[in-house]
């Protein structure tokens, strides 16, 4: 996980702002798995796949596009890649498949783990990067993690909906999303001030 981070001295972050666009892009998906009703989690099959793979997607470009300004940038990019396939397989047992809501929810639980792990990476990017406060980014990857896993273990404790669970990790991975957005943005600019030679977007 270490060796995941932005070299010393990189001197800002490109297209910071992807993070933003995934986290607008939750934002519905949280609404609409509060107000699902009971019995119907499997409905939100499409939905659930198109918001993990757009954000997957956009995970990849941001990863390729620091490439250069990462050490170890392919463990960035594999969950991302990982939670790709992973949403194309949820949208095509949610749609041709009369599935279990338990074991669909096993799948949804690693899908917002594989969604964490990227940002806990993130994270460690931005502590090299001397951003104070990024533990709010590794605390929410964390907490997102823990509510995953919250659903694909569902079976053992039956705590809450499937729905609830559901809607707490996005709200968790949304927040994750705005906080890394703002903490990149700031940073940025803060190299601006500093040095007007920085490269970026």
């Amino acid at each position: 996980m270490q060796n995941s981070h932005l070299s010393k001295g990189t001197a800002k972050v490109s297209v910071w702002w992807l993070f933003l666009v995934s986290g607008i892009l939750i934002l519905p998906v949280i609404f609409l798995a509060a107000i699902t009703a009971q019995g119907r989690y499997v409905y939100l099959a499409p939905y659930l796949s198109a918001i993990f793979g757009i954000a997957a997607f956009l995970n990849i470009v941001t990863t390729v596009l620091n490439r250069r300004k990462i050490s170890g940038w392919g463990l960035t990019l594999a969950p991302s890649i990982a939670l790709l396939l992973l949403s194309a397989f949820i949208a095509f047992i949610g749609l041709t498949t009369s599935i279990n809501e338990f074991v669909f929810a096993f799948y949804i639980g690693f899908a917002f783990f594989f969604a964490s792990f990227f940002t806990v990476s993130i994270s460690f990017a931005m502590k090299n990067l001397s951003i104070k406060l990024w533990p709010l980014t590794l605390s929410f990857s964390v907490l997102t993690m823990l509510l995953g896993m919250g659903l694909f273990l569902y079976p053992l404790h039956e705590a809450l909906m499937l729905q609830t669970w559901t809607a707490f990790a996005f709200t968790s991975l949304f927040l994750t999303y705005l906080i890394t957005a703002f903490l990149l943005l700031s940073a940025n600019r803060k190299t601006d001030k500093i040095s007007p030679q920085a490269s970026g977007i």
